[in-house]
């Protein structure tokens, strides 16, 4: 062995407490046995993060988890412990992701990802009060404070969902929230939390603290007429165009479309097409106005006229598609989907096609077209899976349906969005008692968490069971979101199961009126059919049937009650061609 300088023969005794402290260094024999162990440490630690990345191609999420798991255990590498914790969140495999943590914040205290990364952590493990106090020192962090704080809200709105990050934040009270810029984040973190009396209050705070008026009147505006303030609103509304005509030209049309008066709505946008500014957007909004009221000579006209626009053109040729789609040219809708690949439309393109293919018996193209979705990343390979289920189970395949919800269970053990989606998919292949005691096992583990609340609450209503206690669960998931659409027609329909027309009329109204969905206008249309109201029905129905002919809840109820109000294929009319929208 070369010998190297502490190693080599000394030609004067060592002193004795300098030999002392030399047997607390390593021999150079020892570190170089050290040195190659580390080495083959290293060298260990690559192959199995190369097999953990081999397992996530392969959508083996635990398998990919284990490897990450024992990786970050040989070196000592923030940014692999780093990669283990986020493999170890997506996958769901949370004892796996605290280890990893745990290495990450050991290796790089004070890191910011690691406290988000944290911050998930304590979400998904439902520890509230861990989380918000995780969420103030996130806040409170000098990378959090360099980049801002209204940007960090919204960031973590988009990642652990606008309800529950604004709730963490509420408790949380950190330095900064005050800020004018936090306070606007936070009211339109409010907003999408549908939480529409803070998101005014916020909106409101935000002005008085001096942020910048047209965003803070716009969000009030959109928050007032969420609440059915229809003269609040539009002074909003009206305040936000006068501190920014261009930038908030349309404040006004917003507020009253979500205040239902669509044919004011529809008026004020013919009036901004007048004005060379906002010629292109109103022509945009008036050709989806068109489209959602089956009007599709004017929607086909609007739309032809864009397809010479760049920036226009994948909007329109997408909506191209599904006008031929809905008369029944199924070529011509195909061939317009598949033009819109590689643009912001590809997503939605690729499930409309897939829904063609599979209506058309070619299943195993329809589910390739979905499986393009999946991609590298682990969240998105969830979800063309998830999709790939939900399509099988909207085309009447319920066994293919099962086995596919099944064989996502097996790669992505544990995982809650998963055991939910299974949950749904049995009750809608006709297998209640599973679906219940499915959903009963996950609010257990997660009785915080109001999707759960509201659809195990939702569905005992929709088979008439357990009314008084599925109201219980229902209101219990309307705390956090008060005033959410979905919640609400939910709260509606079991107040209507347990016998109160009248008490459960206004909560579907104020439901259908904040989102023109097909489910709630068929449980709107029902209860006002019962309550004796049946041209209200007829024309609630008639309006959903417009916008979302294909909602197989919304046939159905419509069929037992009105069959002639439904549509076959749409009447007949020229089908443009999507690439040049000239007649085919």
């Amino acid at each position: 062995m070369k010998l190297c300088q502490p190693c080599a023969p000394r030609r004067t005794p060592l002193l004795p407490w300098l030999a002392g402290l030399l047997m607390a260094v390593p021999w150079c024999a020892r570190a170089e046995d050290r040195a190659a162990a580390d080495e083959r440490a290293r060298a260990d630690a690559n192959a199995e993060i190369l097999s953990a990345e081999v397992a996530l191609q392969a959508g083996e999420c635990a398998a990919a988890t284990r490897e990450y798991d024992a990786a970050i255990q040989r070196v000592e590498d923030a940014a692999l412990a780093g990669r283990a914790t986020g493999v170890a969140l997506e996958c769901a495999q949370y004892e796996a992701a605290a280890r990893a943590l745990a290495r990450w914040r050991s290796l790089a205290p004070g890191d910011a990802d690691a406290l988000r990364a944290q911050l998930r952590l304590e979400v998904a493990r439902e520890r509230g009060s861990a989380a918000a106090q995780t969420a103030a020192a996130l806040i409170a962090s000098p990378a959090v404070r360099e980049r801002g704080v209204a940007e960090e809200i919204a960031s973590l709105g988009r990642t652990l969902g606008a309800s529950r990050t604004f709730g963490l934040l509420m408790r949380a009270r950190a330095p900064g929230l005050d800020a004018p810029a936090a306070q606007l984040a936070l009211g339109e973190l409010a907003l999408d939390g549908w939480r529409l009396a803070d998101a005014a209050r916020l909106g409101a705070a935000a002005l008085r603290a001096g942020a910048v008026a047209a965003a803070a009147q716009g969000l009030i505006a959109r928050a007032r007429a969420g609440l059915g303030d229809a003269e609040g609103a539009l002074a909003a509304a009206r305040a936000a165009r006068g501190a920014d005509a261009r930038g908030s030209a349309f404040a006004e049309v917003d507020v009253l479309e979500l205040l239902g008066r669509d044919a004011e709505a529809r008026a004020g946008t013919e009036a901004l097409r007048e004005d060379v500014a906002t010629r292109t957007e109103a022509e945009r909004r008036l050709a989806i106005m068109a489209f959602n009221r089956a009007d599709y000579a004017e929607a086909q006209r609007r739309f032809a006229a864009q397809l010479q626009d760049p920036q226009g053109a994948p909007l329109a040729i997408y909506y191209l598609a599904a006008i031929a789609e809905r008369r029944g040219d199924r070529s011509v809708a195909l061939r317009g989907y598949a033009m819109l690949g590689s643009t912001a439309f590809g997503a939605a393109a690729r499930h409309r096609a897939a829904r063609l293919l599979l209506a058309a018996g070619e299943r195993e193209q329809a589910l390739a077209l979905i499986a393009q979705e999946a991609g590298s990343g682990i969240a998105a390979r969830l979800v063309a899976e998830l999709e790939s289920a939900q399509l099988l189970i909207d085309g009447g395949a319920r066994e293919a349906a099962l086995e596919q919800i099944e064989s996502t269970r097996r790669r992505f053990p544990g995982h809650p969005e998963v055991a939910y989606q299974r949950a749904i998919l049995l009750e809608r292949a006709g297998r209640t008692g599973e679906a219940v005691q499915s959903l009963e096992q996950l609010h257990r583990a997660r009785p915080g968490d109001g999707t759960l609340s509201n659809a195990l609450g939702f569905i005992l209503a929709d088979h008439g069971r357990e009314l008084p206690r599925a109201e219980k669960l229902i209101r219990a998931a309307l705390e956090s979101e008060p005033d959410n659409p979905a919640i609400l027609d939910s709260l509606g329909w079991v107040r209507y199961r347990r016998g109160a027309t009248a008490a459960a009329l206004p909560l579907l109204e104020r439901a259908w009126r904040l989102f023109r969905d097909g489910d709630i206008a068929a449980h709107y249309g029902e209860v006002a059919w019962a309550s004796g109201d049946q041209a209200r029905a007829r024309a609630i129905w008639s309006q959903a049937l417009a916008a979302d002919p294909d909602n197989a809840t919304l046939r159905s109820i419509v069929r037992a009650y009105a069959p002639q109000l439904l549509p076959g294929a749409a009447p007949a009319g020229p089908v443009l061609d999507p690439t040049t929208g000239t007649p085919i």
